[in-house]
């Protein structure tokens, strides 16, 4: 069985003002491309990363159980922040 993952990007990446964030997940190596699910958030009015960050872990843990998701301790290349489920 794959281990699920998911990552989060912003935009404008690098700013302390964000308008828009996506979640991904993963059962597997994100490298390959494939997700199970796409999240799009648009952020009106811009908030910080800091808040951003907490809606998109509470969107996960909403979606794909509260237990188990762990944050990596470096995010996968191509993400502000990962995570991982520890099965």
């Amino acid at each position: 069985m794959d281990t699920p993952t998911a990552g989060i990007t912003f935009a404008p990446p690098d700013s302390e003002e964000v308008t828009l964030w996506i979640l991904k997940v993963f059962n597997g190596d994100p490298l390959g491309k494939s997700h199970l699910y796409e999240y799009y958030r648009e952020v009106h009015p811009p908030q910080s990363p800091e808040k951003c960050l907490a809606e998109a872990e509470r969107t996960l843990r909403s979606r794909y159980g509260v237990n188990g998701w762990v944050k990596d301790p470096s995010p996968i290349a191509g993400f502000t922040r990962s995570w991982t489920k520890k099965l």
